[in-house]
């Protein structure tokens, strides 16, 4: 009755947190191109980074972990699941009323104690479990507790010296651990685990060769997090030699699966999400290089917000929709065609008016009301899906 009840209702309700962002996307947009009186953006921004990343990512990050293991649930997990949809709600409503404050702060704290239970009880689950994968789940585990750990010194912080440096540096280790190590880890394994059964390909060597290197690389990949600072020349090269590791590791992978026929035959989404994570890598390659990272830095608007689009809705959306199997109807299809070129027409645009400032080409070129019509079609395609996924299709015998 449980797993019923989540494993209908949990991924639906990741999707309606995943709209709700997307929304405010849409609307931040519009304020930004048309104007809109009275709209702080900066409080909307906070709620819509939350929930996309809490709603959206780790809803459906642990709905795919649930079902494609076998968890199963009980009582106890409605209940903590039920404080983290709460929790979210919170958080939806008060972050664009408040901002950072304590209210919706307080949400956040529940949320994360929520979590803290739900990662714990599914550990315990996974230990007895005899999966290829098991190490990316559990590396992911670890990762979302080292994220959040800096959570609870960051009120500290702000207490007693403010919104200094130090803060800064907490929310950015915050992120990357959060992005790079929690929702990397657990979506490759299930990336992995699904390529293996779905298209019957063995676990090869590169795959724990490309474990090896994410995992070795990933914490000293954190100085990158911190370039917008002037720094030693020592950490420069550590940061180059770390991110120069992970690129060697992706491209590895990538020559590793273009062996694998099946996949090129079968699997043009996958082929699409391991096209844009290495991307991402390569992006990421090049911020290693403190003078192109400052400039980058310079051109937050752009660059930045471009880059985390990238991986939250390239990587981390895209991945999440395929391995659900949401796109294989022909409303999924349609919904995630949508989001796919909404999300292109948003990222060109922001990665060319970004590099038409550093240039000195013509900026106006590609008018930036086009971010508001590529965010508007990615409402538009999500919405698709959770209709999708709501109400799905009726097949009939001919």
């Amino acid at each position: 009755m449980f797993t019923k009840f989540l494993s209908k209702y949990l991924f639906i309700t990741a999707l309606f947190f995943l709209l709700w962002s997307a929304g405010v996307g849409v609307l931040m947009r519009f304020s930004q191109t048309f104007g809109l009186s009275g709209f702080e953006i900066g409080k909307w921004v906070q709620g819509h980074s939350h929930v996309a990343f809490l709603g959206w990512g780790f809803l459906g990050v642990m709905h795919l972990l649930n079902q494609k293991t076998k968890f199963q649930f009980q009582k106890i997990d409605i209940i903590f699941y039920v404080v983290l949809i709460l929790s979210l709600l919170g958080m939806m409503v008060f972050f664009p009323l408040f901002g950072y404050k304590f209210i919706p702060i307080l949400f956040l704290v529940v949320f994360l104690w929520a979590s803290y239970v739900v990662l714990i009880r599914f550990y315990r689950h996974l230990k007895h479990m005899e999966i290829a994968e098991k190490k990316w789940l559990i590396t992911a585990i670890f990762f979302y507790f080292l994220s959040s750990s800096v959570v609870w010194f960051i009120p500290i912080v702000i207490v007693k010296t403010g919104k200094t440096d130090l803060y800064y540096n907490l929310i950015y280790f915050y992120l990357h651990f959060l992005y790079n190590g929690f929702f990397t880890f657990a979506l490759w394994g299930l990336i992995f685990l699904h390529v293996r059964e779905y298209y019957e390909i063995p676990t090869l060597k590169s795959f724990n060769l490309f474990f090896l290197i994410m995992q070795i690389a990933v914490i000293p990949t954190y100085v990158l997090s911190l370039y917008w600072n002037p720094i030693s020349l020592n950490i420069q090269v550590l940061g180059i030699a770390s991110a120069a590791l992970q690129l060697f590791a992706i491209v590895y992978l990538i020559l590793s699966f273009y062996r694998q026929t099946a996949l090129f035959e079968k699997g043009f989404t996958f082929l699409l999400i391991l096209g844009i994570f290495g991307d991402k890598i390569f992006l990421q390659f090049l911020s290693s290089f403190y003078a192109l990272s400052v400039k980058a830095i310079a051109l937050k608007p752009y660059f930045m917000v471009g880059y985390l689009h990238w991986f939250t809705i390239g990587f981390l959306t895209f991945s999440l929709l395929w391995l659900s199997g949401i796109t294989k109807s022909n409303v999924g299809k349609k919904g995630f065609l949508l989001l796919v070129i909404g999300f292109f027409v948003t990222e060109i645009i922001l990665f060319y008016k970004g590099t038409a400032v550093l240039m000195g080409w013509n900026e106006n070129l590609l008018p930036y009301s086009g971010i508001f019509y590529g965010s508007l079609m990615m409402f538009l395609g999500i919405l698709l899906l959770l209709h999708n996924k709501i109400i799905p299709p009726q097949y009939t015998t001919p």
